[in-house]
């Protein structure tokens, strides 16, 4: 029997301490992995799936919180461990998924705007309005992205 046996044979405690403190370790960069990753993203479904992936990973640490208690995770400043911390991600996914969407409709709204033929500059905000509409089946709230599709319509009628 050698020594590191007979010490965790004596001290339980302290194995499952390690073992929990290398498993929160293991979930913390998990959570900082797929936060790079949604950040240099141009898919919403990856996101969207990283997201879920990081609300698991934080519910997992929030079962073993005694042994992460020195770790610490925020994002946009706030802990993540923190009793709320899942309520956050949902809300914080909600707007990132409003500016995906906000971002990619603007662009195709200024690409219209440079365009002088009627036909093509319809054409283009059809296309705007096509990927304001799919929004609406990622976002957990339509409210913030239907005046957007109300002024795309109308540009398109002033056309």
């Amino acid at each position: 029997m050698g020594f590191f046996d007979s010490f965790f044979k004596n001290n339980p405690q302290k194995e499952k301490e390690d073992l929990f403190k290398f498993e929160s370790q293991r979930l913390i960069q998990i959570v900082t992995d797929s936060m790079d990753i949604i950040n240099n993203t141009k898919n919403v479904n990856t996101a969207i799936g990283r997201f879920d992936t990081i609300s698991q990973m934080v519910r997992r640490l929030s079962e073993i919180k005694p042994a992460t208690s020195d770790f610490k995770l925020k994002l946009e400043g706030n802990d993540l461990l923190a009793s709320n911390g899942i309520e956050f991600i949902e809300d914080f996914k909600g707007k990132w998924i409003l500016n995906f969407f906000t971002i990619k409709i603007n662009t195709e709204l200024d690409k219209a705007d440079l365009l002088s033929d009627k036909k093509l500059k319809v054409s283009q905000l059809k296309k705007a309005l096509k990927i304001a509409l799919d929004s609406i089946s990622y976002l957990p709230d339509s409210a913030a992205i239907r005046p957007i599709i109300v002024d795309i319509e109308l540009k398109i009628t002033q056309a």
